[in-house]
């Protein structure tokens, strides 16, 4: 028989599971092998230790601490209860929105921006006032000031009048 195995059975016999015969040959190899005696006596002396004794009794109000404790944590905090509602509810409200948007982008008409009449002329490459014109291809730029500033006066519509 090796180490091996007589520890096995070592183990085995301390929960009674092994059979006459193989006890014999265990008594045997322990008796010759020193590891195998050491091993026996170390076991020997843990077993005790690990077996349960019925005597022991909790401390002093141990199921009064214990009961409190298990009613504290059986109450769910208020913030525990509401946060899945409250992430399915912003879930919800994210989707709606995102749908809403999608729909007035999709349905409503698009308006072009309103254009002001000189805006419409300049695209429409068309010279709203030719005399204008002539004022600025004027050579000399006093000229062409004193010329801009008489139109001016000269014009009798307020909403053509330049104010500074």
């Amino acid at each position: 028989m090796n180490c091996r195995q007589a520890e096995r059975w070592l183990l085995r016999s301390f929960d009674g599971r092994i059979t006459a015969e193989e006890a014999e040959k265990l008594r045997e190899h322990v008796h010759k092998c020193s590891r195998c005696q050491r091993l026996e006596r170390d076991y020997n002396f843990l077993l005790p230790l690990l077996r349960v004794d019925a005597g022991a009794e909790p401390l002093p109000f141990f199921q009064e601490r214990l009961q409190k404790k298990l009613a504290a944590l059986a109450r769910p905090t208020p913030e525990v209860i509401w946060q899945p509602i409250l992430v399915r509810a912003a879930t919800m409200a994210l989707i709606g929105l995102i749908i809403i948007t999608g729909l007035m982008i999709l349905v409503l008409p698009v308006k072009s921006p309103a254009v002001s009449q000189s805006e419409a002329l300049v695209f429409q490459s068309e010279e709203p006032f030719p005399e204008v014109q002539q004022i600025l291809n004027e050579a000399q730029p006093e000229q062409r000031n004193l010329r801009l500033m008489f139109s001016s006066l000269e014009a009798r519509e307020l909403s053509r009048r330049y104010f500074p």
